[in-house]
């Protein structure tokens, strides 16, 4: 989150920092984010937290609707 909040806030020397951090301790974070953030917090919100992610300089491909469903509509 310190790497998201600063990527969006423009503080690249910070959210850069809590990019390497997050990857020393989830080296896997690159195969697993969309699994991981998809199964606490909506699709709006992750695409959110991915875009600050990559302000930080996280190289992440893809998006979050290409592999997640949709809510179906309530009746």
């Amino acid at each position: 989150m310190l790497a998201v909040c600063n990527g969006q806030l423009g503080e690249l020397e910070t959210a850069r920092n809590a990019v390497r951090e997050l990857l020393r301790i989830r080296p896997d974070f690159l195969v697993a984010w969309r699994e991981e953030l998809c199964k606490w917090w909506d699709v709006e919100l992750v695409e959110h937290l991915i875009d600050g992610l990559r302000k930080a300089g996280l190289e992440i491909s893809g998006s979050v609707r290409e592999t997640r469903p949709s809510k179906p509509a309530a009746p």
